[in-house]
């Protein structure tokens, strides 16, 4: 394996141990640039009282994790205690790349690096595409983009967004998530539990598990049996809210909210469903989706923008239209009565994740950083 030894500031909004699909992206991706000589120094905000004590990172396989305590509320912090840590790193490091790994990080980054400008990749994943788009993010973004040399996305239809909503010309970069879980187990739909239907993931708003909720009361009691939630809600105020729709449809009884889990457990609660739904009306592209379809299980998915680069309706999944309850219901009952229709989703949900192989992707991102680096020229890494 080559080394390349150039150090690299890979900061994430989340990162492992954190659970939810920005996590579990930044932390694939940062082992993967590190198994291929890359010296990463992950930095990562978390809640905590702001020290000025000097942060000592955490050694993870060969990655060099910072978790950089920025106050009790993370999602409205101004984040100067984050530019200054990543200063401080800068000053004793000497970064030859910044990775700004969710648009806030980027802008971190963009402010820490200050004039002595190196390499900025920039990555949007979705919900920070949504609220950077819109007109009183203008300024702010046209700020990172600036500074960004590249701009990456799993989702093509957010990378156009984004660069109309900034008004600014960059490279782009489409990247595909990758999926890979540690399991030889497959979905069976004899082994399945009769009419259990669930979805998995961290249930922010945009997952729009309210829809959920509307579908499954929609469907004939007959032929259902179950909902299962595999995962959390990620605030007090969401839970309570999903709380009170629970009991107002009586639902209390047919529901399991399962918690937030490890990938074992995961895969065992997965492949006893008859269908995964994914009701979200905003993606990048969701790791739960792909982690259903590893395991072959059959999917009904919301229309979110950017799906079609993934998805194919009626071959890999059951596509309708984003927010529709009728069509989620319907598409959910297709599949419970039709053992046929389940097999054949099944089949081409297993050949979609196949296709998404980890190695794909790696090749991707070790492409984009040598030519940003300048050691490899020749290599467009926009083909």
């Amino acid at each position: 394996m080559q080394q390349h030894n150039n150090k690299i500031c890979f900061a994430t909004g989340e990162f492992f141990p954190t659970v939810g699909g920005l996590s579990k992206s930044a932390t694939r991706i940062a082992k993967m640039l590190a198994s291929s000589g890359f010296e990463m120094h992950v930095v990562v905000p978390i809640q905590g009282t702001i020290s000025k004590l000097k942060i000592v990172p955490e050694k993870m396989d060969k990655l060099f994790v910072y978790q950089i305590p920025v106050g009790d509320d993370i999602l409205n912090s101004n984040g100067i205690s984050l530019i200054n840590e990543i200063r401080k790193l800068d000053k004793d490091i000497n970064f030859d790349l910044f990775h700004g790994f969710f648009l806030p990080m980027a802008y971190a980054c963009c402010l820490a690096m200050g004039n002595n400008h190196r390499p900025l990749i920039s990555s949007i994943r979705g919900s920070d595409a949504k609220k950077w788009s819109v007109p009183a993010m203008k300024n702010l973004l046209k700020l990172v983009l600036k500074k960004t040399n590249c701009l990456t996305s799993v989702n093509n239809r957010l990378l156009s967004k984004l660069l109309i909503a900034s008004e600014v010309n960059l490279d782009t970069m489409f990247i595909k998530n990758s999926i890979e879980l540690n399991s030889k187990e497959k979905w069976n739909i004899d082994k399945a539990t009769s009419g259990k239907i669930g979805t998995l993931g961290k249930f922010q708003k945009s997952k729009e598990i309210n829809v959920l909720l509307d579908s499954y009361k929609n469907i004939n009691n007959n032929i259902k049996s179950n909902l299962t939630l595999i995962g959390d809600f990620p605030s007090k105020e969401l839970k309570l809210e999903n709380k009170n729709k629970i009991e107002a449809l009586q639902l209390q009884e047919e529901l399991t909210l399962s918690g937030f889990l490890n990938e074992k457990e995961v895969i065992k609660n997965l492949i006893d469903l008859n269908v995964f739904v994914s009701t979200s009306s905003s993606e990048g592209f969701p790791n739960a989706l792909l982690e259903a379809a590893f395991l072959g299980l059959p999917i009904v998915v919301a229309a979110f923008e950017g799906i079609e680069d993934y998805c194919e309706d009626g071959k890999n999944v059951l596509m309708v239209p984003v927010g529709d309850i009728k069509a989620t219901s319907d598409a959910i009952s297709s599949i419970l009565t039709n053992k046929e229709l389940a097999r054949k989703l099944s089949k081409g949900a297993m050949k979609l994740a196949k296709s998404l192989a980890p190695e794909k992707e790696k090749q991707q991102w070790v492409r984009l950083y040598k030519n940003l680096l300048g050691n490899n020229s020749q290599t467009n890494f926009l083909k």
